[in-house]
């Protein structure tokens, strides 16, 4: 069997699996902090603002297809494996018996970090009906951000563009569609500024855009459907007819939008999510940043952390990454140091996992996928 031949067996599922970062190509520009994190010798913003944290998914960058296996994680200990095929071997000790009966062999679920060194361009993703009807996928993208910093040296306060205005039709937005009337585009999303610990939820359907200068965590429905309404990025990087409609044409694209336009105050209300404080101790703070009350296809958790925190074991899988501090992580008689940037995989069959730190505050997250019934 390849898997063993490579070294692993499914006992090795019981303590966090590390994983190698997974940068993926983008039209947009950026990843400078993310170097950064990594501790790059020489960070630089480039066509990849974004790592993905346990992906199982691909990157869907056409005209990039030499590259298959981009944005899949690879083991960080063993040669040439990928999270994709260890999970896909071991399935029940990987997800647990009752995720694979319900979303089968995969997690269900995708976490990046992204920094964007530019507006992104205007977009969108399907919801689970049109991505079953016209991608034939199960999963659509749903998806949450919260804002972990702020660049210094941004030159404008950042922020987001979310979600239709009262009035825009969709005759209205294929008009400025046509016109690659920009400013008309933005004018029809509603625009709020951002800080540190902000969380959003978007919605396929749902039209949105981030501008530059902040950093963030994003989770994810486990695809890469995106739908871009500009036919050039703002730095002037031309994007491909394909790269726009992906494959559906210029009229059928416009199907993925939902054109429920609201208010202001409605649309705060809507994409806004309030933290919820789980514990909390002088050693530690764990906060449900996005649970399974806002959306059904993931939840994401915080841990501030002064002295130590246990992550209590799961019947599911999880993933967990270190965003600052030094410090060690244990597990089952394991013990290995952590940096800024580490990032693990918890399998279903994963024991308890205890974070110390070295005496100076760690922040980490864990993210989980859909909720099983």
């Amino acid at each position: 069997m390849e898997l063993l031949k490579s070294g692993i067996e499914a006992r090795a599922l019981c303590t966090p699996l590390k994983l190698k970062t997974a940068r993926a190509w983008r039209t947009g520009t950026g990843g400078r902090e993310i170097d950064k994190l990594l501790g790059a010798a020489e960070p630089a913003d480039s066509h990849f603002p974004e790592d993905w944290i346990a992906s199982t998914v691909r990157a869907r960058n056409i005209g990039r297809e030499a590259y298959a296996e981009e944005g899949l994680s690879y083991l960080d200990t063993y040669e040439d494996l990928t999270l994709k095929e260890v999970i896909e071997a071991y399935p029940n000790e990987a997800l647990g018996q009752k995720h694979v009966q319900q979303i089968g062999k995969a997690p269900g679920v995708l976490a990046k970090i992204i920094d964007p060194a530019e507006r992104a361009t205007l977009q969108v993703h399907p919801d689970k009906e049109t991505a079953l009807r016209l991608f034939h996928s199960p999963f659509g993208k749903t998806e949450s951000w919260h804002v972990l910093s702020v660049r210094q040296d941004t030159d404008a306060a950042p922020g987001v563009y979310l979600g239709f205005k009262k009035g825009v039709t969709r005759e209205r937005w294929k008009q400025v569609f046509d016109a690659q009337d920009i400013p008309a585009m933005l004018d029809c999303l509603h625009y709020f500024p951002v800080k540190p610990k902000d969380t959003f939820i978007i919605r396929a359907g749902v039209p949105h855009a981030v501008s530059k200068g902040f950093l963030f965590l994003e989770m994810q429905e486990p695809t890469d459907f995106t739908i871009r309404t500009e036919r050039m990025t703002v730095s002037g990087f031309p994007i491909d007819d394909q790269l726009c409609h992906q494959g559906l044409g210029f009229e059928q694209m416009f199907d993925c939008f939902h054109y429920d336009g609201l208010t202001e105050p409605e649309a705060a209300a809507a994409f806004r999510v309030p933290a919820r404080t789980v514990a909390q101790s002088a050693a530690s703070t764990h906060t449900e940043v996005v649970g399974y009350a806002q959306t059904d296809c993931f939840r994401l958790h915080r841990y501030e952390i002064n002295t130590q925190a246990t992550l209590e074991a799961a019947s599911v899988c999880s993933a967990l990454f270190v965003f600052s501090g030094n410090g060690t992580l244990l597990c089952g008689g394991m013990e290995q140091p952590i940096r800024p940037g580490d990032q693990f995989f918890l399998s279903a069959s994963c024991g308890p996992v205890t974070l110390r730190t070295d005496g100076a505050p760690l922040l980490a997250f864990r993210s989980f996928g859909p909720r099983l019934v």
